[in-house]
């Protein structure tokens, strides 16, 4: 695994993840400090990504939540620039998890949306995993059968923040899309749930928490 390739940094990163659940953080942190080695060897965005991935869990459990902060939101970012979802979604959970005890709030929004993702790419363990989180934190996580919505993991997405009250422009910042995809997403939702405007949509949000989550 020192070979500097893509599947070394795969492997280097779950490795992480294996010595974090094991309470190895010592050699979590090794395998992090080899993991950034191979990312700045190939100079590869998605090495980079994965390495910060890591860098980030690794803070988290070493009690630094802001630091973990930095190094996730450039893991989300190289991997909403890649286009890799799920992985995109993995540092939004862990991310969720390094808001939570300074803005509760905050930290429950991040993890529905990654939920939301989670649904909508059929990634059931991600999924559940993001669920117990949430409940964790004393929010609501509890998921449709799918299909009932009719909704794409993006338009539950999309929806989500709708009924957190987000105008537009700050959905296409949060999901590092542009304002007419928005427009575009916000309009398949209405159509698709019957809604008639973002109002209904917010009001659709509050009555059943988990609808977002309706995706195919």
């Amino acid at each position: 695994m020192g070979t500097p390739t893509v599947e070394a940094a795969s492997l280097l990163g779950l490795l992480v993840e294996v010595r974090l659940a094991r309470g190895e953080l010592h050699l979590a942190q090794e395998t992090a400090e080899r993991l950034d080695a191979v990312a700045s060897l190939t100079g590869r965005e998605a090495e980079l990504a994965r390495a910060a991935l890591a860098r980030g869990r690794v803070s988290l459990v070493e009690g630094d939540p802001e630091k973990a902060q930095r190094h996730l939101q450039a893991a989300f970012d190289g991997f909403c620039r890649l286009g890799m979802p799920l992985e995109r979604e993995r540092a939004r959970l862990e991310m969720a998890k390094a808001l939570a005890g300074d803005d509760l709030e905050a930290a429950i929004a991040e993890a529905r949306l990654a939920l939301a993702g989670f649904d909508g790419l059929g990634a059931r363990r991600d999924a559940d995993a993001s669920a117990a989180f949430i409940r964790a934190l004393g929010g609501r996580a509890c998921t449709r059968p799918r299909g009932n919505s009719g909704l794409t993991g993006r338009e539950s997405e999309v929806l989500e923040l709708l009924g957190l009250g987000l105008s537009n422009p700050e959905i296409a910042r949060r999901l590092y899309v542009s304002r007419k995809t928005v427009e575009h997403h916000v309009g398949k939702i209405l159509s698709k749930l019957g809604l008639r405007g973002r109002a209904e949509a917010a009001a659709y949000v509050l009555r059943a928490p988990d609808a977002a989550r309706g995706a195919k």
